[in-house]
């Protein structure tokens, strides 16, 4: 598996419903096309002993995909900026800051 993982803050203009609906929008597209495994959406849980060195962002995202060829895929799909994908992903981007992004694989 191949992990895409995504570490960031809502702007103060989205709330976490409408960031929920877009994000779950932009998932469902995106496992429609095959081009996803699996998404999933959290917040950070407060805890004095866990989060010892914690990052700064609330909101953490996780796109799993079943290896490097389809992430490579599902990114030049974005990266395509077409219509229908384009309005959807930047529906996402567009309700988030201090963003950081990331791909990991299986080991």
């Amino acid at each position: 598996m191949i992990i895409m993982h995504s570490l960031f803050d809502l702007l103060p203009s989205c709330t976490e419903e409408e960031f929920i609906f877009r994000a779950d929008s932009l998932a469902r597209f995106l496992l429609d096309k095959q081009l996803l495994v699996s998404s999933r959406l959290m917040t950070r849980q407060a805890h004095s002993g866990y989060n010892a060195d914690a990052p700064e962002t609330t909101y953490y995202l996780a796109m799993e995909f079943n290896d490097l060829q389809q992430a490579e895929q599902c990114w030049a799909f974005i990266e395509s900026d077409d219509e229908p994908v384009r309005s959807i992903h930047n529906a996402v981007k567009q309700s988030i800051k201090n963003s950081s992004f990331f791909l990991y694989r299986d080991i």
